[in-house]
């Protein structure tokens, strides 16, 4: 089976085996032709490897967590979990995620730790999708960085493999935040990095289905960004603008929670942008907020 995956300037061809009735274990062959150069940064790379066992490297790389059934999920190793159990692991899709998983990890092996010199990681939410991708581009041109995406592209064709269970369905999605920060981590060391929605888009959305009409207490835990995961350095809101059109499928009950919930999250900060303004008048009102991070005039 021969597998596309292709990243902003970053193309993975992967060849990987059908999956065999009853194996106990899933094996990839081949080789694995990797080719990364964001926007003229990353050099060219050929690799020839066989992935390491899947298992092993999910423990080398999950955290503590617990595994959460109503609300948001809150570490690796909550979605590692249920992926992992016996209701799902012999599921093909499931398989083939995992295993995508383990190569991204890999990938990112090869990129320097992050330090105090690296770019920015902003994200651009709000309810109208259209608009917050727009957004999402004209800022990381902007900022002269690069736009990731969240699921990653390709990740997209198998989300219906997960349509099967609840459980499954929320794992891929929390899956897919952590394969895209994982990206984003191979980005900033060198360029900044722009994402349209994160973890706060279904965080919140989640919470405020479990605590309709209310919100988590104030001491709750549910207030904390995931310990495992990357926390961007600002979040950029946009309002809602008069055309309801390319507005994401959130009832509209929820919708008056979701912003509660936006405009209490303390950490890491959510800036508002209220005004009804060209794109390019958005960015010169997020400009300023980023100003201890990029030191480059308006326009």
């Amino acid at each position: 089976t021969v597998l596309y995956f292709f990243l902003p300037n970053c193309r993975y061809i992967m060849y990987v085996s059908d999956v065999l009735k009853n194996a106990q274990q899933i094996f990839i062959y081949g080789i694995l032709n990797v080719v990364i150069h964001y926007h003229q940064v990353f050099s060219e790379e050929e690799l020839s490897t066989q992935p390491p066992n899947v298992q092993e490297t999910i423990k080398r790389n999950v955290g503590e967590g617990d595994l959460t059934e109503l609300g948001p999920i809150y570490s690796l190793k909550s979605v590692m979990e249920i992926l992992t159990s016996e209701e799902h692991r012999h599921n093909p899709g499931v398989r083939t995620l995992l295993d995508n998983y383990v190569i991204n990890c890999q990938e990112l092996k090869k990129v320097p730790p992050l330090t105090q010199f690296r770019k920015p990681f902003v994200v651009i939410e709000g309810f109208q999708r259209r608009r917050r991708y727009i957004m999402t581009r004209k800022l990381s041109r902007y900022l002269r960085g690069i736009e990731v995406y969240n699921p990653p592209p390709g990740y997209l064709d198998l989300r219906e493999a997960f349509n099967y269970s609840v459980s499954a369905r929320r794992a891929y999605f929390a899956l897919g935040v952590y394969i895209a920060a994982n990206n984003v981590k191979m980005a900033i060391p060198y360029k900044a990095a722009v994402m349209s929605g994160y973890w706060l888009d279904q965080a919140t959305f989640a919470l405020a289905k479990k605590y309709k009409p209310n919100l988590p207490p104030a001491d709750s835990h549910e207030w904390f960004w995931p310990h495992d995961l990357l926390k961007p350095d600002i979040i950029f809101y946009l309002m809602p603008t008069a055309d309801s059109a390319n507005t994401t499928a959130k009832p509209d009950h929820l919708k008056p929670l979701i912003m509660d919930l936006y405009r209490r999250w303390r950490e890491p900060p959510v800036i508002f942008i209220e005004k009804e303004v060209t794109y390019r008048g958005m960015v010169n009102e997020m400009i300023p907020y980023l100003s201890s991070m990029y030191h480059r005039p308006t326009y």
